[in-house]
């Protein structure tokens, strides 16, 4: 948990977490979920983008309840300033309406076409898979029994996003 360790002391130095912590031990599931939101306030939306809307769709593909639940808790945080609503989708469902995408555990062929159905759109996208395996943006893996964050750039530039380069530097690997 060292590279999650750095992380979250990192992004408390940057004044993301609010004052009380909880004092239960979280699961897996949790913890991919808090660090996909704290990586989201650092995530850069193309300036033209549309404000008619003052939400951030966060869509989780997942067929695990646990998974869902742990990012349904998000629900209601605010990401730059925009709510941020969650909704479970099935895999096989659109994706139209996502701000970003967390992919759970899916088929690598599966995850593929759905990567490319989002290609050069500003939707952030994240997956369970090592950046150099699998072309989410960001991929939540666990290293050595510990969870950890690759990041993709030329994915994050083709969709038109940017990351926090202070973020970047804390990722496990950086595909350029």
């Amino acid at each position: 948990m060292a590279v999650l360790t750095r992380l979250l002391l990192a992004l408390a130095s940057l004044g993301v977490f609010g004052a009380s912590q909880a004092t239960t031990t979280p699961t897996e599931s949790e913890l991919r979920a808090a660090l996909a939101y704290k990586l989201m306030l650092f995530v850069e939306w193309p300036a033209g983008e549309p404000d008619g809307t003052a939400r951030r769709l966060l869509c989780v593909v997942t067929e695990d309840p646990d998974t869902g639940r742990a990012f349904a808790a998000l629900a209601g945080q605010t990401v730059k300033g925009r709510l941020l609503a969650v909704q479970r989708r099935a895999p096989l469902a659109d994706l139209g309406q996502c701000d970003a995408v967390y992919f759970d555990r899916l088929e690598p062929g599966l995850l593929a076409d759905k990567l490319a159905g989002l290609a050069g759109r500003p939707v952030l996208t994240f997956a369970t898979a090592p950046a150099r395996d699998a072309p989410a943006m960001i991929g939540l893996v666990v290293d050595r029994r510990r969870l950890a964050f690759d990041v993709r750039q030329p994915a994050l530039r083709a969709a038109g996003l940017g990351l926090d380069a202070r973020v970047m530097q804390l990722a496990r690997e950086v595909v350029r």
